[in-house]
Formats: C-alpha cells, sequence, structure tokens
C-alpha cells in the first residue's frame, strides 16, 4: 500500500467539490437550506457526472419542499444512473406527495425488484398500499419488511396503522387507543 506521501496530491476540481459537498450537508442539517442550494449547485456544475452531486441537490430540494426542482435533478441523476436506488425511491416519495401513486409504485417496484432488500422501496409500497386500504397487499410488504437488516425503525407503526386499517374494516372501534 502506498504511503500519503507517494500519492499524487488531489486534482483542485476534486477538492473543491469536496468542499462544498461537505459544506452543503452542514447546511442542510442546520436547516439552512437555500446556502445548502447554493453549494450543491456548485458542487453539480463542477461534476455534472456525478450522481451522488445530482442526489444531494434532489434531495436537498425535496427538504426545501422544491418539488419541481427536486424532480428535474432526480432525472438528471436517474440519465447518470438508471438504477440508482435512492434516486428512484426520492423520485418515488415526490410522485406520492404529489398523488401519482401509479408512478411512484411503479418506481418503488423497479428499485425493489433491482435491490431486493432495499428498504425504502419496502416502506414505500407499504405505505402506498396503507394509503389505498390495500390491507393484504401492506401485510405483504410489512412483512417483508419486518424479515429485512437492518431492523426498520418504524415497523411497529406499520403495524399499528395495518391493524387499525384491518380493525375498521372488520367494524371494530378502536379510537380510544
Amino acid at each position: 500500500m502506498p504511503n500519503a506521501s507517494s500519492l499524487p496530491p488531489p486534482e483542485p476540481e476534486r477538492l473543491e467539490a469536496d468542499v462544498l459537498a461537505l459544506l452543503a450537508a452542514a447546511r442542510r442539517n442546520d436547516g439552512q437550506f437555500d446556502e445548502a442550494i447554493v453549494l450543491l449547485r456548485r458542487w453539480v456544475g463542477l461534476e455534472s457526472h456525478n450522481v451522488e452531486a445530482w442526489l444531494a441537490l434532489s434531495e436537498c430540494l425535496a427538504a426545501a419542499r422544491r418539488s419541481e426542482a427536486a424532480m428535474m435533478a432526480y432525472d438528471a441523476a436517474l440519465r447518470l444512473d438508471s438504477t440508482h436506488p435512492e434516486a428512484l425511491c426520492g423520485k418515488a416519495r415526490l410522485l406520492q406527495a404529489s398523488g401519482d401513486v401509479a408512478r411512484a409504485g411503479a418506481l418503488f417496484r423497479r428499485a425493489l425488484a433491482l435491490y431486493p432488500d432495499w428498504q425504502d422501496a419496502l416502506v414505500g409500497l407499504a405505505i402506498l398500499a396503507l394509503e389505498s386500504e390495500r390491507w393484504r397487499l401492506a401485510e405483504r410488504w410489512i412483512d417483508l419488511l419486518a424479515d429485512s437488516k437492518p431492523p426498520f425503525a418504524g415497523l411497529e407503526a406499520l403495524k399499528t396503522r395495518l391493524a387499525v386499517g384491518q380493525a375498521a374494516v372488520a367494524g371494530k372501534d378502536y379510537s380510544a387507543v
């Protein structure tokens, strides 16, 4: 393994891109979305071929509730890598929020077909099934999620939502619970 002194110095553009990514992440974590977006757009300008740059911009735009711009950034990421699971699921969440559940479901299923253990896709499909009151389908997705690793932190909430929905269909009143 080469030692640090024998490695060539990083390219100035690569170093700038890394700094921009770190600064943007810090701003986003502090809720300073406008500042983060400016930094992420600079990163994308330096490395327009970098899927992770587009994905970071997409996620920040979505967090800032700029859905149309986020959708365009997710599309740019997917043009570079049409199988990127985070980009597929991120775009699916935006579509779901806008009411386009058919396209959202298709993207979640595509991510799951490519990455069978991808929890984000399982969660998305479970939520879509719950929202459409398709209880058996929701139960199937939740069961798959229960078997996934690492354990999904929100599993009990999904199970509760399923149980309440099934009980409502059966005519049981759990409103006092």
